[in-house]
């Protein structure tokens, strides 16, 4: 693995210069349309946009034309495209006159708790809803499964406090077989770091805290070409473009700083302060997943430090030539060297010396500690042994003790079960002895019940025989009194049909009749009928 970090940084120095600056592959838009199409966001944003996006904007209007000029032109109708930190108008630029059909962005909004949030950008009659994504891109799975034939990520990965080597992991994962990744990153070995180094500032292209806490704008880490071509390349990536620019100050004025840079040994075309790249994705997994020059110090020093010292020494050699000739400067150095060389190596024996005591005393408590465990583990061994045993007896004492319990517990169940049946049968003994002294005075009574009911059952059969015999008598009274009615019943029906064949009942029908359909009449003619009527009452009484 260290070797092949080390081929790996070789191959980056090597070709540190072969790498075009602006793409072969694909169309894309002129400098001057760029500018075009920053230059009317400007003025829109002047007219109505808020004075934080009209700043910024401005203030980055050099970066953001050239980063247009780095951005393919869609090649397929459904074309999509995801902007990775997308404060700004990338993601609109990217639809309106790139050709993206589908645009997503990615933004970490900490006063919103959506997980998804629409960005409206609305100009010029052109409207469009960007689904953003609001999550910390230091962490380590995205809530994104889709993949993108092109994605944006400027000036973002400075920002991130963890794991950059993991958001590029992330990133080249969100990418399609032939996607395209145009990115940018400050660059810490640019003019401004010369300036700011000069003159007693920290060598940063931006350092600087917020004093509300809010919101962390500074960078965290800062890239030189080197160490961003290593990391790109680690994800699984290869440059196919690769550029700086000075985007906040103009080239002209910044002629003698380039010079001092040049006599340094350091090419102009890497002397901006913003480096650009256009990356592909060339592998499905990552060439390395933690780089040396990001992540182990160790293992920088052993593989990417000493050629970047090389590089050093080279531009120092040139430096001295051209300035101080190579005269006594470079035998006075060489002296030095060959001194400090010596002491190095005076110094590697003594510790080389030191390590083998080191080692020795090592080996020495490493025996001790190896017999001193052997000891414990045949000690541990017999007490493991020993507490089984105890163990066993426990438990079966425990369980003798248990069976002992339970008999106990059996047997005074049983005792209580006795003296309850005990006490159950005694009362059940005084109970029976008491209804038998009852049932004696009730066998008592009833035989005296018996005797008087015999007595009374005599009595009642003389009296019934003296009631048999007026019953008979008073029978043949009764029938004699009903042959005399019935004959009395045959006479009045008789006269009563003679009546009711008479004139009068006959004339009175209609009268009876007009009573029963009118009530209101009926007094009236009961006055009229009723000395008739009585009358005829008492020529029936007399025929009865």
């Amino acid at each position: 693995m260290t070797m092949n970090q080390q081929l790996l940084a070789e191959r980056v120095v090597a070709e540190l210069g072969v790498i075009p600056e602006t793409p072969a592959r694909g169309r894309y838009l002129p400098l001057e349309r760029a500018y075009e199409i920053v230059d009317e966001t400007i003025e829109h944003l002047r007219r109505t946009g808020g004075a934080l996006e009209y700043t910024y904007v401005l203030g980055h209007r050099r970066r953001l034309a050239a980063s247009l000029t780095m951005i393919p032109m869609a090649e397929k109708d459904d074309a999509t495209c995801l902007d990775v930190g997308c404060f700004g108008y990338m993601a609109y630029w990217a639809w309106r006159y790139l050709g993206y059909a589908h645009v997503e962005g990615i933004e970490l909004q900490p006063d919103d708790p959506r997980p998804i949030v629409t960005r409206t950008v609305e100009m010029e009659g052109a409207r469009l809803d960007i689904r953003i994504h609001n999550f910390d891109l230091g962490q380590q799975d995205w809530p994104i499964e889709e993949r993108f034939d092109t994605i944006l990520f400027f000036e973002t990965l400075e920002h991130v406090d963890k794991d950059h080597s993991g958001v590029m992991l992330n990133i080249t994962e969100r990418m399609g077989a032939e996607a395209t990744l145009v990115m940018s990153v400050p660059n810490s070995v640019s003019y401004k770091t010369l300036k700011e180094f000069m003159s007693g500032a920290p060598p940063w292209t931006y350092w600087f805290f917020s004093p509300d806490l809010k919101h962390e704008p500074r960078h965290c880490f800062e890239y030189t070409p080197i160490f961003f071509k290593i990391l790109l390349r680690s994800a699984g990536l290869e440059e196919t473009a690769f550029r700086t620019l000075c985007a906040y100050a103009e080239p002209e004025a910044l002629r003698d700083v380039f010079e001092i840079g040049e006599a340094l040994s350091i090419e102009p075309r890497f002397f901006g302060e913003t480096m650009i790249a256009q990356a592909r994705k060339v592998s499905e997994s990552p060439l390395f997943r933690y780089p040396d020059c990001i992540y182990d110090g160790d293992r920088y020093y052993r593989t990417t430090a000493p050629l970047l010292q090389d590089v050093f020494c080279k531009a120092r050699d040139r430096f001295f030539r051209e300035h101080y000739g190579a005269g006594e400067r470079l035998r006075a150095i060489e002296e030095e060297l060959r001194s400090q060389v010596t002491a190095a190596e005076d110094r590697a024996c003594a510790l080389e010396m030191t390590l083998r005591e080191a080692a020795a005393r090592n080996d020495e408590a490493h025996d001790r500690h190896l017999a001193r465990e052997e000891e414990s583990r045949v000690a541990l061994r017999a007490l493991e042994t020993e507490l089984e045993e105890v163990t066993a007896r426990g438990d079966e004492a425990l369980f003798l003790c248990d069976r002992y319990l339970a008999q106990e517990e059996e047997l005074r169940n049983g005792l209580s079960a006795a003296e309850e049946r005990a006490r159950a049968a005694g009362d059940r003994v005084s109970a029976l002895e008491r209804a038998e002294q009852e049932l004696r005075g009730g066998l008592t009574a009833a035989e005296d019940k018996i005797r008087g009911l015999e007595r009374e059952l005599q009595e009642a059969a003389a009296r019934s025989d003296g009631a048999h015999q007026g019953y008979r008598a008073r029978e043949e009274e009764l029938r004699r009194r009903e042959e005399e009615v019935r004959k009395k019943l045959h006479v009045a029906e008789t006269h009563y049909d003679a009546i009711a064949r008479s004139s009068f009942w006959r004339v009175t029908a209609p009268a009876r009749r007009l009573a029963n359909r009118f009530p209101r009449l009926r007094s009236h003619l009961k006055a009229i009928l009723l000395p008739p009527a009585r009358v005829c009452r008492a020529v029936v009484r007399r025929l009865v």
